[in-house]
């Protein structure tokens, strides 16, 4: 992953995270929480290093497989 952006690509790598550990049945508390709702993710958009709102981060994917259930654990 790039970008500019620290918090959106933290936030899309989280949803990569969360994705994989649904599936290898992982018992973890991000697994089950929003993106939006982890701590480091909030925080460092009220630092103002980057943007928390999914609505106005774009996500280019370029051949991903599963990006569809990757962006499904992000927004």
């Amino acid at each position: 992953m790039a970008s500019k952006d620290r918090v959106a690509c933290d936030s899309v790598a989280l949803a990569v995270l969360k994705r994989y550990g649904a599936e290898n049945k992982v018992a973890l508390p991000y697994v089950n929480k929003s993106v939006w709702d982890q701590p480091q993710i909030y925080y460092a958009a009220e630092l103002g290093l980057g943007q928390a709102e999914a609505d106005k981060i774009s996500v280019i994917d370029k051949d991903v497989k599963l990006m569809d259930e990757i962006k499904s654990n992000w927004v």
